[in-house]
């Protein structure tokens, strides 16, 4: 519980971006800039892309969209190490 407070804490000071590649490499590409927040597509979810952006402190969000599962999503985004998902679209009500 404390762990989600200092989480949520820290989410008005993010500076995301969206990012569309899920190779660690091209986390260097931000790390001296003020983006600290990057959002990527499920298709680009890595836990090594994960793990890498935490290390330079830049939080993960992965993008869900409607038609699946919206809690699935965010099970596999915790498994993969992201920071959290966002959720972006009409979602209907069952899904919520």
């Amino acid at each position: 519980m404390f762990v989600a407070l200092l989480v949520m804490a820290t989410i008005p000071e993010w500076i995301p971006a969206r990012w569309t590649s899920p190779d660690p490499k091209t986390i260097d590409l931000i790390a001296q800039t003020p983006v600290n927040c990057v959002l990527l597509e499920q298709p680009a979810w890595s836990e090594a892309f994960a793990v890498k952006a935490a290390e330079k402190g830049i939080a993960t969000l992965g993008v869900v969209r409607p038609g699946g599962d919206p809690l699935e999503a965010a099970r596999k985004a915790v498994a993969e190490k992201f920071s959290g998902v966002v959720l972006e679209g009409d979602f209907d009500d069952a899904s919520r």
